[in-house]
Order: C-alpha cells, then sequence, then structure tokens
C-alpha cells in the first residue's frame, strides 16, 4: 500500500473506584478484616496498604467539614493512641490523642483503634484524618503496571466482537475526522472515509500426530490421543493451601481428581501411580512443606492453589524448582469443581513433557510447499531456536534465554540463559550460541544444517541494528567452533507487540464468541512493506482479543 496510513483504535483505560477507603483497601488487599486492629497491627499488611494507596487523591468528609487531600502516609499509631498538642481556650498547651478530640468536639469515632491517614509530607506540619472519614477520589487514572490478575479482568472488560469493535472504529474516526480534516488539507492530505481492505488467505492445518493416529483438527484446537513418547510418575502427592478462600472441602475434589488423573494417564499411555498423599497446609508453612516433599522422591508434586493469580504461585515454583530441583505442577482450585477428561489430558500433556516425554508432534516437512525456496529444508538437520529477554522484578538483573531442539520435529528443547548488560540485545549470544550447538551435536552427533531463529520482543526503530548483531553472533559462533561451518540461518522477527487489527467480512470466517479471524490466516499484501517479508499471522483461534 502507497503512501502513509492512519491507525486508529479504540482504547480503555483503568481508574481507580471512588470508594471508602476502608472498602478499597480491604477490596484490593484481599482482607475481609480490614476494620480490626490486629489486622493493623501487622507490619507487613500497614506497608502493602501504604504501598497501595499511598499519592492518591481522598476526600475527607468529617464533622470539621469536606476537603480533598493526598494520601502521603498511614500513621504506625490508631487514632487513640495518636497524640497533638493543640490549645484550650485559655490559651494553654495541652496534648490528647486524636480519638478523644473527634469525642470531645464532635462525636466519638466509629474505629478509635484504627490508624490514621497523614495527608503532610514529611517537612511540612502533620495533618492527621482518622481514616473512616476518607474516600478515594473518582476520575483517578492507574499509574504504573497492572498485575496480571488485573491485566486480566482488562481485557474481559475491553473485549467485545471483533465487527462491534470496526463498527465503534469507524464511528468514532467519523466525527473526530472532522476536527483536524482542515488541517490535513493545508498539508495536502486527505483521509479515506473507510478502512483499507485487504487479502487474507487461511493456511492449511498443521498435521498433529499422536501414537495412535493424527488428531482431528477444528477451528485450530483439537482432542488429544495417545502420547508418543509417555513418561512414567509413579510416585506423586499432592498439597493444597489453607487460605480460608474455599467454598468446599477440598479433600473429596482432589481424591476424586486423582483417580480421574490415573485413568486417563493410562489411556495416554503413561505410567501413572496412584497420589501418595493429600496434605493441607497454611501458607506460612509451604517452605518446610517442600523440603519434606523433596525427601520423599516424588516424580512430581501437584499443588492445589486457591486462584489463578495467586501470590503463592511463584513462590512454590521458585522454591521447588530452582532450589530443590522438584517438579512442580500447579492446579487452580476451581478447576476442581470442573473437573473432566479434557482438563485432565491438558494437565497430563504438562505434567509429560515435565517428566521428559512428549505428547505429539508436527510433520514440519509437511508445511513447506514443494516449489518453495524452503523444500527440502527438513531433510537435513535443523535447529529451531527462540531468543527471549525479560528483565526479573525482584533484583533487576536483564536475562537472555535461548531455547533450541535438537529432534527433527522439534519436540525437544534445552535451554541456555545468560546476563545480558544492554536491555534489548543478548550480549553474550555468541557464547549461547556456542553451547547450543554443542549441545545439539552431543544429543544428535550431527551438526544443523539450517537454524531457524525466532526472535520476539524488539521494537521496529532497534530491529535493523539488533537483528544485524544478533546475526554476526550467530555466525561468528558457528565459525568458532568448526572453521568453514556456516549453516543457513533464517532469522525471524516475531512481534505481538503491535496495534493492527483485522476482522473478515465473511461471516463463514468469523469463528467464536469473538467472531475473530480462524486460526491461520495470514495477511502478507497491502498493508504489509515493499522490502520487508513481512506478514500478519493468526496463529491460534482469538478467544477475546482480535488482533493477530
Amino acid at each position: 500500500m502507497g503512501g502513509l496510513s492512519l491507525q486508529a483504535k479504540t482504547k480503555a483505560a483503568v481508574f481507580y473506584k471512588p470508594l471508602p477507603l476502608l472498602e478499597f483497601l480491604a477490596e484490593l488487599l484481599n482482607e475481609g478484616a480490614i476494620d480490626q486492629e490486629r489486622v493493623w497491627a501487622m507490619r507487613g499488611f500497614r506497608e502493602r496498604a501504604i504501598a497501595a494507596c499511598k499519592g492518591l487523591q481522598i476526600n475527607v468528609n468529617s464533622p470539621a467539614g469536606c476537603r480533598s487531600r493526598k494520601i502521603m502516609d498511614i500513621t504506625p499509631d490508631s487514632a487513640h493512641m495518636l497524640r497533638f498538642k493543640t490549645r484550650d481556650e485559655l490559651g494553654n498547651e495541652r496534648s490528647q490523642n486524636v480519638a478523644d478530640y473527634y469525642r470531645n468536639k464532635y462525636e466519638a469515632l466509629k474505629y478509635p483503634k484504627l490508624p490514621c491517614i497523614n495527608t503532610a509530607g514529611k517537612k511540612a506540619r502533620p495533618e492527621f484524618f482518622p481514616i473512616e472519614f476518607c474516600s478515594i477520589m473518582g476520575r483517578q487514572p492507574v499509574k504504573g503496571k497492572l498485575n496480571d490478575r488485573e491485566v486480566a479482568s482488562m481485557i474481559k472488560f475491553a473485549s467485545k466482537p471483533a465487527p462491534d469493535t470496526f463498527k465503534e472504529i469507524s464511528g468514532a474516526m467519523a466525527e473526530k475526522r472532522k476536527l483536524f480534516e482542515q488541517d490535513f488539507r493545508v498539508a495536502g492530505l486527505e483521509i479515506e472515509e473507510k478502512m483499507v481492505r485487504a487479502e487474507a488467505r487461511v493456511l492449511e492445518e498443521p498435521k498433529v500426530n499422536y501414537a495412535n493416529g493424527a488428531a482431528q483438527m477444528r477451528e485450530g484446537s483439537w482432542n488429544p490421543l495417545r502420547f508418543v513418547k509417555p513418561a512414567s510418575a509413579k510416585r506423586w502427592g499432592c498439597v493444597y493451601l489453607k487460605t480460608g478462600n474455599a467454598r468446599f472441602d477440598p479433600v473429596p475434589k482432589i481424591q476424586d481428581f486423582s483417580y480421574m488423573l490415573q485413568k486417563i494417564a493410562h489411556e495416554m499411555g503413561m505410567e501413572f501411580g496412584e497420589c501418595g498423599f493429600i496434605n493441607g497446609i497454611d501458607p506460612r508453612e509451604i517452605g518446610d512443606f517442600l523440603d519434606w516433599a523433596k525427601t520423599e522422591e516424588l516424580d512430581f508434586l501437584l499443588c492445589v492453589i486457591d486462584r489463578k493469580f495467586s501470590d503463592y504461585y511463584p513462590k512454590i515454583k521458585a522454591y521447588a524448582e530452582r532450589t530443590l530441583d522438584l517438579l512442580t505442577q500447579c492446579l487452580v482450585l476451581k478447576n476442581l469443581e470442573r473437573a473432566n477428561p479434557q482438563l485432565c489430558k491438558m494437565l497430563l500433556a504438562k505434567i509429560n513433557a515435565k517428566l521428559g516425554g512428549y505428547s505429539c508432534y508436527v510433520d514440519l516437512k509437511l508445511a513447506i510447499q514443494e516449489n518453495s525456496d524452503a523444500a527440502g529444508l527438513f531433510e537435513v538437520p535443523v535447529m529451531i531456536q527462540a531468543l527471549d529477554i525479560n528483565t526479573t522484578q525482584t533484583d533487576g538483573l536483564t536475562i537472555a534465554t535461548l531455547a533450541s531442539s535438537f529432534d527433527e520435529n522439534a519436540t525437544s528443547f534445552n535451554m541456555v540463559a545468560r546476563t545480558t548488560s544492554e536491555p534489548n540485545f543478548a550480549t553474550k549470544l555468541e557464547e549461547m550460541e556456542q553451547a547450543a550447538l554443542v549441545n545439539f551435536y552431543k544429543l544428535t552427533r550431527a551438526k544443523p544444517q539450517a537454524i531457524i531463529f525466532f526472535r520476539p520482543g524488539m521494537n521496529e526503530a532497534d530491529m535493523a541494528h539488533i537483528m544485524t548483531l544478533e546475526i554476526k553472533a550467530i555466525m561468528k559462533a558457528c565459525n568458532e567452533l568448526e572453521d568453514g561451518y556456516c549453516p543457513r540461518v533464517t532469522y525471524i522477527v516475531a512481534s505481538k507487540m503491535h496495534g493492527t487489527r483485522f476482522a473478515s467480512s465473511n461471516r463463514n470466517l468469523q469463528i467464536g464468541k469473538g467472531l475473530n479471524l480462524p486460526a491461520g490466516t495470514v495477511v502478507d499484501t497491502e498493508i504489509t512493506s515493499c522490502d520487508k517479508f513481512d506478514f500478519y499471522l493468526q496463529s491460534s483461534m482469538g478467544i477475546q482479543v482480535d488482533k493477530m
């Protein structure tokens, strides 16, 4: 497509709800007894509360009047312990606590044993207000990064069927274009009234092979069959966390689920023993329990957690798998209520992979057309790689991870991880690539004749520079291992962080609740560049969002 294009889209933002401060904190921190003194006596809770509301604008509706303030701190002392100096009617200075001040001058506080809000800075004169008088002011945007639970809620709230989204954008654009149409005309530009139409094609569904045949694909999903390489799990157990959030006794549900899991595992070809134990523990004792579980020589440990984005999930994973080398599989408590064979198969596919097996494979040779440049590619050893760079939240380290396949169907991968001094570039990629190539040779006794390298998480401004550096590092690593060794390298930038949206005008190609494009849809004309081999791909069926 020649010329410039204007990308219009709707945007959803997150704002704080106008609530009494106590209700806000109770909901945010998941604490039902927020009005109890014992809760605020816990130092950790007060610190979390300060972090949650510091800097927020509040309305203070006290008997002395209504005013607006910003939260600077939450006092460690309660209203009946927090003292300040004042003067009586005769001008004599006296000291009294906040609770007595309100009882004597206005009326008694409802929660005198709860802390106060300090709305003054460190250098200013302290200004204390009982927390029961404070309410969150409306229309305040949430700043900073949302957690996983908030992101999931935001997606669910903002998602709508793709045709509805496009209709809304078209309507908004028709109104807004009048505001800047004159400016565009002065600049010699003109905006089309309708969105760009581009041709698309849907790729043939890949053949997913299992031990007893190929799975029947339907809209990008399928029902798993018998595993190709089943692993063994003779010894395993289950632990659930006693957080007080369960609506039912988990033990009978876990027992029923374990019987179903064992039955389905045998059908999938796995050697799977009975659940050795079902233990319920206090979350504070999870470390000690994992230490004990390690001594039991389990093949894996099933951990039932209270909710999807539980704070205990990363703690269990970090300590069990990184420190103790104990394999775990987590399951959300509410999924026990809807346990069915499909859920068991999905869970077993994960467990099987963790134990060294693999469930299925895709015949990559079938994905290549006979007359294409890639014909015959998978007739020789090929290594498929993916590089990703992330910064840890705990210590701020930037870590580059490289996943590399070592079998002909890319079902098994080795991982290499190194720290990097650059947030967008793996500075030790040459070293990582050499380690990956050595691993490939040790496991296959062959050298890859071709490397397919996937690189996500790259912004367009740095793309050419980073791509040049990383391809040079890959080629140098190959040459360092053996003089003249120069495999064919295909470097693919795979980016999900774009705002381009697509919807089909063909009702037969509007799939699912979101009426999104079918899996395998490719757009590589009209809106793609002329000098790059770029394309848009809907890799899986879109459940909620309408972009690819």
